[in-house]
């Protein structure tokens, strides 16, 4: 197998980790942040105190689990990635100064 495929999975999940963590989280926590309301809603379960510098609104639990699992599945698939590309050994023979 060449070089380059064996750094394409490697270099997928970093790229798609990258993507969950700078492109969709930021996006669907601004989203969530536009639509939830400034004063707790325990009909709807928004209720857990979200502070975006100073703009205080209210998520759902639900809400709150998504963030936390699109933050935490995208640094897994930046680490898997990293541990991926330290396994191949592709650095091996260069000297760091």
């Amino acid at each position: 197998m060449s070089g380059v495929k064996k750094l394409a999975l490697p270099m997928v999940l970093c790229f798609f980790g990258a993507l969950l963590l700078f492109g969709f989280g930021p996006w669907l926590k601004q989203d969530y942040v536009s639509s939830a309301p400034r004063t707790p809603n325990p009909a709807t379960g928004q209720v857990i105190e979200y502070n975006q510098h100073g703009y205080i609104v209210f998520f759902s639990r639900r809400q709150e689990l998504t963030l936390s699992s699109v933050s935490l599945t995208g640094t897994l698939l930046i680490l898997a990635g990293g541990i991926f590309l330290s396994g191949h050994g592709w650095m091996r023979g260069r000297q760091w100064r």
